[in-house]
């Protein structure tokens, strides 16, 4: 079934939802854009990881973990911008170490640290990207 054109923005909808009132029997499918989208902005499903390297960043980089980063950055002074991207990387690195590291080092992990890093740098990206739209939206609807 094909994914129709969004009525409320230019380009497909995130999806549609099939339901069976007989059998209140409810389905979604969404649309690649929209699956990509979530998954870049929520992180792989569990049983889309890979390698370790995935499943550590799964477990440890959390959004939560990400926004709670950002907002102590700008306690720290820094905007709330992409800019912010030279330092949020690294206090999320930091502070997964610093919080988890006994049960880090207690598993048994096959990890490429580097890898790690890239794939925590866009996990940061991508959630700080919300973060900003998010207060634009907040922003513009004062």
């Amino acid at each position: 079934m094909e994914i129709p054109e969004s009525e409320f923005r230019d380009g497909k909808a995130e999806g549609i939802v099939l339901k069976n009132y007989e059998t209140q029997v409810f389905t979604k499918k969404h649309s690649e854009e929209f699956t990509e989208k979530n998954r870049k902005t929520f992180g792989k499903h569990k049983k889309e990881c890979n390698n370790d390297n995935e499943r550590f960043v799964r477990k440890y980089c959390t959004n939560t973990r990400i926004e709670k980063c950002t907002y102590k950055l700008r306690d720290e002074g820094y905007k709330l911008e992409m800019p912010l991207m030279k330092h949020l990387p690294k206090k999320v690195y930091k502070d997964i170490w610093e919080e988890n590291m006994e049960e880090i080092i207690s598993k048994r992990w096959t990890i490429d640290l580097n890898r790690i890093r890239s794939l925590i740098s866009g996990r940061c990206a991508s959630v700080l990207k919300r973060l900003i739209e998010k207060e634009a939206f907040r922003n513009k609807n004062k």
